[in-house]
């Protein structure tokens, strides 16, 4: 198991995450297709990191679930003061099981963490969870491409704890593959380690769906 990680640290490995692990280009890709939803769930929401970008949302109601029981609880404390935030060490099958629709959701750095029929599952439980006209938004870190840096790779091998990054292609398949959904724009971008945006140290994929 790495040292660094959100299970262990959560303090750390968020302190690590915004200095050079990306953070403020990945809230920048995971803002990149909202526009103004009002019930927001994001999955494997960890301690809160992406959550913040939301914080400026007029009367949006957030709910992040993770099933690490340290990360929910740094991010209970990290936005205690916003009432319309709420944390859940809950698993995405429970939550569905509360009935509840949310017209944005959004699984950021989520599935390369498991495999193909895991990542099948969660996909389909988050269709579960979206209202009539919901937009479902997956921002995975995937293979570099073949014109990228040396440096990507280099990052890929040495910092990345994900044990299943896919090429866009095979992840964009894999995604198309579930009933239900449908398919309304995919796009692959280069994110920044640093909050400066340099250097390029990865590249992310983003695809959108509507509920079919």
């Amino acid at each position: 198991m790495p040292w660094l990680t959100q299970s262990r640290f959560p303090f750390l490995w968020n302190c690590f995450q915004w200095a050079i692990g990306g953070s403020v280009d990945k809230r920048r890709l995971c803002l990149r297709h909202y526009s103004g939803q009002k019930r927001v769930l994001e999955v494997g929401c960890s301690v809160g990191n992406i959550a913040v970008a939301f914080q400026r949302t007029p009367g949006l109601r957030y709910v992040g679930i993770d099933i690490d029981p340290a990360a929910i609880a740094l991010a209970k404390k990290r936005f205690a003061r916003c009432d319309n935030f709420s944390f859940r060490c809950q698993d995405l099958a429970e939550t569905a099981e509360l009935g509840e629709r949310f017209d944005y959701v959004l699984l950021a750095g989520v599935l390369h963490h498991l495999p193909d029929q895991e990542s099948l599952s969660l996909v389909r439980a988050a269709r579960r969870l979206l209202d009539e006209r919901g937009l479902l938004v997956v921002v995975e870190p995937v293979t570099p491409a073949a014109g990228d840096s040396n440096f990507l790779r280099f990052y890929l091998r040495t910092l990345e704890q994900g044990q299943y990054v896919r090429d866009p292609a095979t992840l964009g398949r894999l995604l198309g593959s579930v009933r239900g959904l449908l398919p309304c724009g995919e796009e692959t971008c280069l994110v920044g380690a640093t909050p400066l945006g340099v250097p390029r140290c990865a590249r992310f994929g983003v695809w959108q769906f509507r509920g079919d």
